[in-house]
Parts: C-alpha cells; sequence; structure tokens
C-alpha cells in the first residue's frame, strides 16, 4: 500500500510539473520580460496598449514579443477601418512597409548561397533596365551587396515616384551611404529575370524559399484579391484611405509591399536569430568595405543597428505614407519587439515613445 501511495504522489508531482511546463494559461506563460528583466502580465500590456490606442488614435495594431528565442506574445488590436470599426482579428494583415526590405535581403542571400546570383557581379551583367540611365558607366558598377547596404547611388525614389521617368544616380555606388528603394526594386527585378520568373512567379518561389520554412502563415510580397478580405485598411489624417496593393497586382514590390501579421515578422526574426542559420548569420554580418550610415556605424546586409545600454539593437522602420510599421531586436539576448499599425500617427502620436518607455526601452530609430 505505502508503494502504491508513493507511486500516486510521483506521478501527481510530475503530472503538475508538466501541465505547468506546457500548459499556456499557466503563470510563467502569462507574462512577458522586458530587456530590463521587469516581468509584466498579458493583462496589464493588453490594458495599455488598449488605453493608449484609444487615447491616441491608433485604429489598428499588429503586435508581437520574443523572449528567450520564442514567441512570448502576439496579438492584433483595433479596428480594419475606423468609419465601419470593422474589427481586426488574428488573421488580419497589415502592410509591413519598409520592415519588407530584410525579409527581401534574406531572399537574396539565400540565392547567392545557391550561386543564382553573385553578390559582387555588376548587376548589368544579369539584366539592365531600359529605364536605367546610362549616360555615364554609374550603371556599370551597381552589385547586390551595394543596393543591401545601400549605397547604389540611386535615389530613395525617382522624382514624382514615376517609373516612366528615368532612374537617375545621385551618386557614385559604392561611395556613399543613401537609403533607396528603387535599388531594391531594381534588384528584384534582376532576380526575376535571373531566375526567368514573373513577379507572381517569384513570389511564388519566395514563399518555398522563404515563408515555408518558418511556417508563417501569410507573408506576400505580390497582391491577390484574397487578401483585401484580410488586410486592416491604412489612415491618413484619420480618415481610412484604402485596403488594396501598394501598386499593379503583378508587382513584386521589395522595397515595401510585404503583407502579413506580427506574428508571423517575429518568426522570421526567430529564423535570423537562429545560431544554425547560416543565411541569417550573413544577414546580420557587417559589410565593413562599404560606406557607413550617417552615424559612422557600418550596416548589416538586413538591419542597420545601435548601441544601446551595452547593448546591439538591430532595428528597421516603414513608412508607407499612410502606415507605419517598426521591429528591432537584440540577437545576444534572443529578444525582439514587432509592431505594423495602420494609420499615419503611429509615430507622431507618440504612441510608440509610450510604449518603449512602458517596456523599460530607449527611444531611439
Amino acid at each position: 500500500m505505502k508503494k502504491y501511495h508513493s507511486f500516486i504522489i510521483c506521478f501527481l508531482c510530475f503530472s503538475i510539473f508538466c501541465f505547468g511546463q506546457n500548459n499556456p494559461n499557466s503563470l510563467e506563460d502569462k507574462s512577458i520580460l522586458t530587456i530590463k528583466g521587469k516581468r509584466i502580465t498579458f493583462e496589464h500590456l493588453d490594458t495599455f496598449i488598449t488605453k493608449q490606442m484609444d487615447s491616441l488614435n491608433i485604429p489598428g495594431l499588429s503586435f508581437a514579443m520574443i523572449n528567450n528565442g520564442a514567441i512570448a506574445y502576439a496579438k492584433n488590436y483595433g479596428v480594419k477601418n475606423i468609419d465601419t470599426k470593422e474589427k481586426v482579428d488574428e488573421n488580419t494583415i497589415f502592410e509591413v512597409c519598409s520592415v519588407s526590405k530584410p525579409v527581401f535581403a534574406y531572399f537574396i542571400l539565400k540565392q547567392a548561397n545557391k550561386r543564382k546570383i553573385d553578390l559582387d557581379k555588376p548587376l548589368y551583367q544579369y539584366y539592365t533596365d531600359p529605364k536605367i540611365d546610362t549616360s555615364n558607366d554609374y550603371y556599370k558598377l551597381v552589385t547586390a551587396r551595394m543596393v543591401l547596404n545601400h549605397c547604389s547611388g540611386f535615389p530613395n525614389w525617382r522624382k514624382d515616384e514615376d517609373e516612366s521617368n528615368t532612374l537617375y544616380f545621385v551618386n557614385k555606388p559604392g561611395e556613399k551611404y543613401g537609403y533607396s528603394g528603387e535599388g531594391y526594386q531594381y534588384l528584384a527585378r534582376v532576380l526575376g529575370k535571373i531566375l526567368h520568373k514573373t513577379d507572381l512567379e517569384l513570389n511564388d518561389y519566395f514563399q518555398k524559399e522563404v515563408v515555408q520554412p518558418f511556417r508563417a502563415k501569410s507573408m506576400n510580397f505580390t497582391w491577390n484579391n484574397s487578401l483585401q478580405q484580410l488586410k486592416a485598411y491604412s489612415h491618413k489624417n484619420g480618415k481610412p484611405t484604402d485596403n488594396s496593393s501598394q501598386g499593379p497586382a503583378d508587382w513584386f514590390g521589395a522595397a515595401g509591399s510585404l503583407h502579413c501579421t506580427a506574428k508571423d515578422y517575429a518568426k522570421f526574426l526567430l529564423s535570423v536569430m537562429d545560431s544554425k542559420n547560416k543565411v541569417g548569420k550573413q544577414l546580420l554580418s557587417l559589410n565593413t568595405t562599404l560606406p557607413k550610415e550617417p552615424d559612422s556605424l557600418y550596416r548589416s546586409f538586413g538591419f542597420p543597428y545601435k548601441m544601446t545600454n551595452g547593448k546591439i539593437r538591430y532595428y528597421h522602420t516603414g513608412n508607407n505614407s499612410d502606415t507605419r510599421s517598426y521591429t528591432h531586436f537584440y540577437l545576444k539576448e534572443k529578444f525582439g519587439i514587432v509592431m505594423l499599425s495602420n494609420c499615419d500617427n503611429f509615430f507622431s502620436s507618440k504612441f510608440v515613445h509610450k510604449l518603449f518607455e512602458y517596456l523599460e526601452e530607449e527611444m531611439m530609430y
């Protein structure tokens, strides 16, 4: 009888231990940690975000946090459309804006590792866009490495953002840092030519190469009508604009047209932070042979970085005029934040500032 009692007690203790470790509703799983180690309950975090959104007129938000190399919290807040009051849900996707660029850079590096593209081979040898300025030899100097490091010599966007205009150079490629969405779009066109794929086919290939390995639910550079049912409307000056694409339906917008949730983007970050991921390591390696950013720091292929409280913070911001996005993470600490909004006042309202203060983060981006 004593042995039987001992067995029962051991079994119950083991069951309680396992339940506490794996049950998503256990106390340990109902809180997140800030980068400084402060524990915040889901309830307090949820209340804070909701109150700030209400008081600062933030329509919708997709938010995720990474703690200790795992997604600790992920939730979509608010409404898709401030006029109709249609609520977001866990499947609502947001524009990732320029925070798309690190994902595309990762895609390019995967192809470089497969020897589909050489990072240091002049891109004109693969494909020269007929609208690129060829009045001098600058176009012969541009490489994928320069594009990813933002020193291609191209402007961010050409005048009037009209692709019928000549894509000109503002300085010699490789000579000076200059953030450029045009460079990313040119590189996407080059990759399509190399792989003999249309933009839609390139997105399908992107799914296979990047999205499927880390099991994201929905992450697309190109547009299809089914996405419109999922996408939150963007908002400008307090009014909804639209919930369609940022360009033609068959356009692969490498510079800023990615759509997904913060949770799926966090999955991408976890893949990048995985020490076994060769491409992830390459994405974060610093290009010390190319021009530094204005703050005198070298840039990685995917992210700029800053030092904060003795820690290296990789980060990226995004701005598509009527919506904003932001992410940062600490590689060594395996900690990160992803925030995708559907409005133009995400930063100007001081929402991000207040959230950073609450999460014990230094405001720098």
